[in-house]
């Protein structure tokens, strides 16, 4: 006879006993939007709960030559100051110009028309004032276009929030996007 509680949260071990299941990585939010918009907002996703999160996604660009961006939010205001650093090596070609004292970090740079893009990446400490947010990731596109990316944002706001965007705003150019955030459980 099998020991513990079994329900849709447990499973059976070798051993006869049911165990709860448990993840390293616990979903925070997602948002899919199928029309025509040019900034995902995500708010009240950062906290004291986790140090580390994961930003998974795809998105549908359909103006060429511009950059997908990411900043930071903080009480539902975005940090659009100089107050970022970015790095960023193609894959398929050379490297495209680290830049300090930016507006934003890029998770694209300028190539991709009409085209599919998929992307990850890592925030490290968002919500803790006393160090400066970071990501880092990788992107592709179905074009074969491929990068990695990585930035910081410089002060020491607690952030609460992130928004991916496309820089060319105010024309729609982001369609058929989902993007989930996961909190990464503290060791």
């Amino acid at each position: 006879t099998a020991t513990g509680t079994k329900d849709a949260t447990t499973f059976l071990r070798g051993d006869n006993t049911f165990q709860t299941i448990s993840s390293d990585f616990v979903r925070i939010s997602t948002s899919t939007v199928g029309s025509a918009h040019d900034y995902i907002n995500f708010d009240n996703v950062f906290s004291s709960s986790y140090d580390n999160y994961l930003v998974v996604g795809r998105i549908n660009n359909t103006y060429g030559a511009t950059n997908i961006g990411v900043r930071f939010r903080a009480s539902g205001s975005t940090e659009t100051g100089n107050n970022y650093n970015r790095y960023g090596t193609r894959l398929t070609s050379s490297s495209y110009n680290n830049s300090t004292s930016q507006s934003y970090m890029a998770m694209y740079n300028n190539d991709d028309v009409n085209d599919d893009i998929a992307f990850y990446f890592y925030v490290h400490t968002p919500f803790d004032s006393s160090h400066s947010g970071h990501i880092m990731g990788s992107m592709t596109s179905r074009a074969g276009i491929g990068m990695y990316f990585a930035g910081n944002v410089r002060n020491t706001t607690s952030y609460d929030g992130i928004s991916i965007f496309n820089v060319n705003t105010s024309a729609g150019d982001l369609n058929n996007s989902k993007t989930t955030i996961y909190g990464l459980t503290n060791a």
